[in-house]
């Protein structure tokens, strides 16, 4: 018998795939080929080999006695050569480091994870959920999404849509608002680091003066969950408030937004601007965005921030 090592690699492949899958159709499928570029393949490889390694009937090809004993060798093979080219990839490569505020964490992108998952499989996210302007140029971090003004410096930045604000509460609490005026009546839950200040939505809603009185929060999340739990009413925004909203845990007392100049924005060093990984995130991301906000996404960019 001539020794394998005569036989073409992509004859053994070939040999390979049908022996795997079970039939020369599936085989060409996988290998992107005609079937009958993988029979002229097999019985090159078989003249090759110097017996044949399937029997031809009328159910298709059956592994010969001399097939049975060589195709596991084959498909061991080709799992060792598999194996070995995933080492020989970086795993910086295939983990995208991202910094990102906890309220767009939380309430937008982890619930999310799962349709990246699903659509890049040998891609893991690496989430550093921080109030902080991380440095980008720390080497660490690929993309950052922060909520701000963008007036940032030299870190390119594109920005993701616009936020508003509004106040919200649960049901029970909206039914005795029937003016913005009767703010005066019930706890404000007041957010000690937010950039939505209440005078923004209260000169919106033209009213003069209300007195801010009520629990002062260092987190978003933690006044989130006052308002979820009806302590009081809550000065939100879209990102934060956006599921609360639409499974009823919360309302909007009033029908009024009062614009913001700020939003979020998606920051990426200069030096990883191209870089797949980074670019297989920020397609995603844009794409879950259209499908959420549509027309209605900023298409401006800016150059700004080497923090963000």
């Amino acid at each position: 018998m001539a020794s394998i090592l005569g036989a073409e690699l992509n004859g053994l492949i070939a040999l390979e795939a049908v022996g795997r899958l079970g039939s020369v159709l599936a085989a060409a499928d996988e290998m992107g080929v005609s079937p009958g570029a993988v029979s002229q393949q097999i019985k090159k490889a078989e003249a090759q080999i110097g017996r044949p390694i399937f029997e031809r009937t009328s159910k298709g090809l059956v592994p010969t006695s001399a097939g049975r004993k060589l195709l596991p060798v084959l498909t061991s093979a080709r799992r060792q050569i598999a194996d070995g080219l995933k080492t020989t990839r970086s795993d910086d490569d295939f983990i995208i480091n991202i910094t990102v505020g906890s309220v767009f964490a939380s309430n937008w992108l982890v619930p999310r994870l799962n349709r990246f998952a699903a659509s890049h499989p040998d891609f893991q996210l690496r989430l550093v959920a921080s109030s902080r302007f991380l440095d980008l140029t720390r080497g660490d971090i690929d993309i950052a999404i922060r909520l701000g003004t963008g007036a940032w410096t030299d870190v390119p930045c594109e920005k993701l849509f616009d936020e508003v604000c509004f106040p919200v509460c649960t049901p029970s609490i909206a039914a005795s608002l029937l003016r913005p005026e009767d703010l005066a009546g019930v706890p404000m839950l007041l957010d000690d680091e937010t950039v939505f200040p209440w005078s923004s939505w209260l000169q919106a809603a033209g009213v003069a003066r209300v007195a801010l009185d009520g629990p002062i929060f260092s987190d978003p999340m933690l006044a989130f969950a006052a308002a979820v739990a009806g302590q009081g009413v809550l000065l939100g925004w879209t990102v934060l408030t956006k599921q609360a909203l639409e499974d009823g845990r919360l309302v909007k007392p009033f029908n009024l937004e009062a614009r913001s100049e700020y939003g979020y924005w998606l920051a990426i060093p200069p030096h990883l601007r191209r870089s797949r990984k980074v670019q297989i995130f920020r397609s995603w991301l844009l794409e879950e965005l259209q499908r959420e906000i549509g027309a209605d996404r900023p298409k401006s960019t800016a150059h700004h921030s080497d923090r963000a």
